[in-house]
């Protein structure tokens, strides 16, 4: 062959080719020991980054593994040899159009080598790691994680397909940034960490907190102290958590802006001031998320994987302000499994204030309202009980973590708002007894225990009744319940009137117990006429409208049979009694005052 038409590269890929023929797949690497053979792979990188392509398939992964390695292995070789940025495109390029995970595996195995090249920046590191997110937030996940389940039922997540493909892309992913951050922590820029700039650690801790966004988020992080070991859903998130606080030496460190994104906004800041903030890389909402924000304090607090040496300087009233902001990123999100996350980081911040109380000044944070009316959400209106029954409670703890004064307005407004019976009566059950507290101290009652304030609140939003007596009393009933029990306790403990509760009783038996009365003898007739009807089977017009209050979900009225209807208009009547009986033993502690 004349040296004028001598082809370096079209020679050495026909020799590459004729190794795979007679599949001696171990002479590819043995070819680029010479580093005649690696200037023609720099000077013609694409040609063979198509080579490999070409031979990186699913088919042969299954089939000719030989083969397919040794194309890995020949991408490798272009990552650690080709130009930087040639070989960084050709192989994000890979990424980016290949929807196989083993082929997604041995991009990443080069994409390494790439990115741990003296010559690579941090524009290099954050394309690479910006094609990893982009792969990891297409991954397909179950429906059923928009749903909340048992500990049993979350225990067999593992073994459908879908989530154990997420969890080997996790620790493939693990694998690939280890040696990355690895590096990045030696160098003399991450060991004082404080930086609000776009550098190599801003951009590797927004590559680790987007993790920690879905699909992981919506798995089962929870520590299982029953057993040995934990999942590992939650040994990934561990994982990416712990790696985060070895660039965060001080793992609070974050929450400063999480307060500032909530809560300081254009239009509540001063222009210099909102421009200040605003150029910091933590207010940037695409690179970090505050959802991934809320995961990792939810794994740090939550699920107590906070480092031993984090700093115990912090005030905890501050720790849990800031991450209420959090909680309710968690409460406003679609799945059931992100509000579990929120309601346990919110229940383990409250646990760590440790009996300080918050003062009642902090109520003017706009982050309570906003907070309470996502937990109102969650308790009225979420289909799983072990959501409703945490939410109940936090909403006691939440109360009796603040002041006096701040339990009174916190209740207040509270009782104000709340449309929802059942949610209401619980809430006039801590109002009588937070009273019922004071009075056993036997001191001067505190001012929403007595006088005008506990007879505005006693009377006007615990003994109301919106209709009057044409109020829906089965609708109505757990409030109206409550507030007969406070009323009859009120009657039979405050003797002395320290509350001034008998200055005003005349007015509740006015505006309370008198309509309640009528309305209950209306509404037991009415029923009872229903039962004969139902019982006979005689028809009458719009006689479904009784049990439209039965319908669940809103959806189109049930067809009742009969059993069915006499079941509810039975348990009805019983609720009836029910008030009657407390009605006369209300009356009958008043009456016996009354005689003394």
């Amino acid at each position: 062959m004349n040296d004028d038409t001598f082809d370096p590269e079209s020679n050495l890929l026909q020799l590459i080719n004729q190794l795979i023929a007679e599949k001696h797949y171990d002479g590819i690497e043995i070819l680029f020991n010479d580093k005649r053979n690696i200037n023609i792979l720099i000077e013609n990188t694409a040609d063979f980054v198509e080579l490999c392509r070409k031979h990186l398939t699913d088919e042969n992964f299954r089939k000719q593994p030989a083969l397919y390695f040794a194309c890995e292995n020949l991408l490798k070789i272009i990552a650690k040899s080709s130009p930087l940025t040639e070989a960084l495109f050709e192989l994000l390029d890979i990424i980016d159009t290949s929807k196989s995970d083993d082929i997604f595996t041995s991009a990443l195995k080069a994409l390494q080598i790439c990115l741990l090249r003296k010559e690579s920046d941090r524009k290099s590191l954050e394309w690479g790691l910006n094609e990893v997110i982009a792969y990891v937030s297409q991954l397909e996940y179950p429906e059923f994680l928009n749903t909340c389940y048992d500990e049993k039922q979350m225990a067999l997540f593992e073994q459908n397909e879908q989530i154990h493909k997420i969890l080997i892309n996790y620790i493939t992913i693990t694998l690939f940034y280890e040696p990355i951050l690895q590096k990045e922590i030696q160098s003399s820029v991450t060991k004082n960490f404080k930086s609000t700039d776009w550098n190599t650690s801003t951009v590797i801790s927004s590559f680790l907190l987007q993790l920690l966004g879905r699909p992981l988020a919506l798995l089962d992080l929870t520590v299982k102290e029953k057993h040995k070991t934990n999942t590992h859903s939650l040994q990934c998130a561990q994982q990416l958590t712990q790696d985060l606080c070895k660039i965060y030496k001080n793992p609070y460190y974050l929450l400063n802006f999480v307060e500032a994104r909530c809560r300081w906004r254009k239009d509540t800041l001063k222009k210099d001031t909102y421009e200040r903030f605003s150029k910091l890389v933590y207010m940037n909402i695409e690179r970090f998320p505050l959802l991934s924000f809320a995961v990792y304090y939810y794994l740090l607090i939550g699920e107590e994987f906070m480092p031993s040496n984090a700093p115990r300087i912090y005030n905890p009233i501050y720790i849990f302000e800031s991450c209420l902001y959090l909680v309710e990123i968690l409460l406003k999100q679609n799945e059931a499994l992100l509000h579990y996350k929120g309601l346990i980081l919110c229940h383990k911040t409250l646990n760590n204030l440790d009996g300080v109380k918050i003062n009642s000044s902090s109520l003017d944070l706009k982050i309570y309202a906003d907070f309470s009316e996502q937990l109102t959400k969650i308790v009225i209106f979420s289909e799983h009980e072990i959501l409703r029954k945490i939410g109940v409670n936090l909403f006691k703890q939440l109360i009796m973590q603040f002041d006096i004064e701040g339990q009174s307005v916190i209740l207040k407004k509270l009782l104000e708002t709340t449309e929802h019976s059942g949610l209401l009566g619980y809430f006039i059950t801590i109002f009588k007894n937070l009273v019922a507290e004071q009075l056993d101290q036997k001191a001067n009652l505190i001012c929403f225990c007595t006088g005008t304030e506990f007879k505005n609140i006693l009377l006007k939003l615990c003994c109301k009744l919106k209709k009057g007596s044409e109020t829906d009393l089965i609708e109505h009933s757990d409030h109206i319940i409550s507030t007969l029990n406070a009323l009859r306790y009120f009657a039979q403990r405050d003797t002395n009137n320290l509350t001034g509760f008998w200055n005003f009783v005349s007015d509740i038996e006015t505006e309370f117990l008198n309509p309640l009365r009528d309305g209950l003898n209306f509404s037991r007739a009415h029923y009872k006429a229903e039962e004969y009807r139902v019982q006979n089977d005689i028809q009458m017009e719009g006689e479904n409208e009784l049990f439209e209050k039965f319908m669940i979900n809103d959806e189109n009225l049930p067809n009742f049979n009969k059993a069915q209807k006499l079941d509810i208009l039975t348990r009805s009547i019983v609720t009836f009694d029910l008030l009657e009986s407390l009605i006369a033993r209300v009356n009958e502690c008043l009456d016996n005052k009354r005689k003394l």
